[in-house]
């Protein structure tokens, strides 16, 4: 009894700590899967950090990992490749308004789960689904699929673009105040790729300063996660100078 006491006390504790950071409004208007996974990590990160002993903060860091990759699923991957479907129907229509070619296209790289090359030598729109129903799509997949082949040059696919003037932003913002929108979040999720890599992947221990980044970076500083539920494009000032 005394454990389950102590617990509700650290989710009460933690949850008024997450409420005061991002705006109790703003907490409240997540949806529960949100709220779980953010939570659990917060809780996870409180209760590790007491500990005595040699602990893997890696617990801390996966709920927050699976709620962001979830949010890009649904809000903009799934989105992205219906909205490819219904304005270029066939796959040369999406290479040629993104100036792509066949040499920039290889089996191996393509789009990142957007295009990808059959036994036939023909390009074709890749599944949303594998054949067990599950969406594969991971943080890793984002800079790829928006078609921001390096990191370094503030460049993505123009169907992206357009994807998210109308779909996500107004019609009337610049092209290029969208791309620096799309460009600042590339880089901040590619910033974090290798500590939800590491977090997952057997043989490595995450520390109380991982975790902390994560949660900082998705939640209370940063805000990624929040600024991918709620996208606004004077998001990511530096990259819009």
């Amino acid at each position: 009894m005394k454990q389950m006491s102590e617990l509700r006390e650290l989710a009460i504790e933690s949850r008024k700590c997450l409420e005061e950071i991002v705006d109790k409004q703003v907490w409240e208007s997540l949806e529960p899967g949100v709220q779980a996974g953010v939570l659990t990590s917060e809780m996870c990160l409180r209760s590790l950090d007491v500990s005595d002993y040699n602990v893997d903060f890696s617990a801390a860091v996966m709920p927050l990992m699976k709620v962001l990759e979830n949010e890009l699923i649904n809000r903009f991957y799934l989105p992205y490749k219906q909205f490819l479907r219904e304005n270029y129907r066939t796959v040369t229509d999406y290479i040629d308004v993104n100036q792509l070619f066949d040499q920039l296209l290889p089996p191996e790289v393509a789009r990142k789960k957007v295009v990808y090359k059959n036994r036939n030598g023909r390009y074709r729109y890749c599944r949303d689904t594998n054949p067990d129903g599950k969406v594969e799509f991971t943080l890793g997949n984002y800079q790829y699929t928006v078609g921001m082949d390096n990191i370094s040059v503030e460049a993505c696919d123009a169907t992206a673009i357009q994807f998210y003037k109308q779909r996500v932003f107004n019609e009337e913002n610049d092209d290029i105040v969208v791309l620096k929108w799309i460009c600042g979040l590339t880089k901040n999720l590619e910033s974090i790729v290798r500590l939800r890599n590491d977090s997952a992947h057997a043989g490595f221990i995450q520390s109380f300063s991982d975790a902390n980044v994560a949660m900082n970076a998705l939640v209370k500083v940063d805000k990624i996660l929040l600024s991918i539920i709620f996208p606004n494009i004077d998001d990511f000032q530096e990259y819009n100078n």
